[in-house]
């Protein structure tokens, strides 16, 4: 939503990119601690 907002307001898509890298970050450390942890 934060992306959202700031790509309207600042009219560039870099908000959502940066914010869409970290959240996938996030999910990716969370798979690869499953995998760690199922073997």
């Amino acid at each position: 939503i934060v992306a959202g907002v700031l790509v309207y307001f600042l009219n560039s898509k870099w908000p959502d990119l940066v914010i869409g890298g970290i959240v996938f970050t996030f999910v990716m450390r969370g798979a690869l601690r499953i995998l760690k942890l199922s073997k």
